[in-house]
């Protein structure tokens, strides 16, 4: 339902509680090299899902992607000190971390790292602090308020960021952004392509083939316009399967170089922060 033609892998974690929907879902092409990450079964009640996306020269980026609801009770106090403890715990010192998600702490000033010294912002954007994350939303999210972020302790990975109109009723608009990254490929599916010849095409035998086909039958057994369509869609692929040949094509790699900055100065600009903060 998520993905019929199976283009992508699809990870999702559903939200707990029994009386509500909700939770959180990636969809990553299946040409990426990703795996997922388990988490401690005492961080089961997050709404967080995590995988490593594999890139070039044995270097990996792991992804968190977090969903925190709007409320300040107790509980929520609560959700979020095990939400940073999760982090703390998962997030990979020798790779590169970016966290994504909807956090719902409008109280923090991003432009000056500033936030009431409450118990959900304040401990927020400490452990951003602490543990050298850079926030590149410089936009509203959802009316006039940033809720939806996106962290790195790499500020060299995120090249571009924009929003997009909304899906569907949601009143959060979409964040697009760019990542210089040189992946790692998958052989079986990067290497080389499947491309069809038209040139060579035989066209007479692909009209016989429609015109000697069955339509009454395709129309009788499929009285609703999604599954006529996916028939219909069916014999266009049999007809070109049968009658279009294919070449393979080689896929060339496409790597982006990005010179990173050592880990000593990233470490000094993670103690310039804590310093600045104090």
């Amino acid at each position: 339902l998520l993905d019929p033609e199976s283009r992508y892998y699809v990870l999702r974690k559903d939200r707990v509680a029994s009386n509500s929907c909700g939770g959180v879902c990636v969809f990553v092409r299946r040409s990426l090299n990703i795996a997922q990450v388990q988490i401690d079964a005492r961080f089961d009640v997050l709404e967080l899902l995590c995988f490593d996306l594999f890139c070039a020269s044995n270097s990996k980026l792991r992804f968190f992607i977090v969903y925190r609801a709007p409320y300040c009770n107790t509980d929520d106090i609560k959700y979020m000190n095990l939400l940073i403890d999760c982090l703390t715990q998962c997030t990979l010192d020798k790779y590169t971390n970016i966290v994504v998600g909807d956090f719902n702490c409008p109280a923090i000033n991003w432009t000056t790292l500033n936030c009431p010294n409450d118990s959900i912002n304040r401990p927020l954007l400490d452990f951003i602090i602490d543990h050298g994350f850079c926030q590149y939303v410089n936009f509203a999210t959802c009316g006039k308020n940033i809720l939806d972020i996106i962290l790195t302790d790499d500020e060299q990975l995120v090249t571009a960021i924009a929003s997009d109109a909304p899906i569907g009723r949601s009143d959060h608009v979409i964040i697009k952004f760019s990542m210089a990254l040189q992946l790692e490929s998958v052989p079986s599916e990067r290497s080389s392509s499947q491309i069809l010849n038209w040139r060579k095409a035989n066209f007479d035998a692909i009209e016989l083939y429609l015109l000697n086909y069955d339509w009454q039958s395709l129309l009788l057994y499929n009285p609703n316009a999604l599954s006529l369509w996916s028939a219909f869609v069916s014999v266009i692929n049999v007809a070109t399967e049968l009658y279009v040949p294919k070449f393979k094509m080689p896929i060339a790699s496409r790597k982006v170089k990005r010179k990173l900055y050592p880990k000593y100065l990233r470490d000094l600009r993670t103690k310039k922060g804590r310093v600045w903060k104090e």
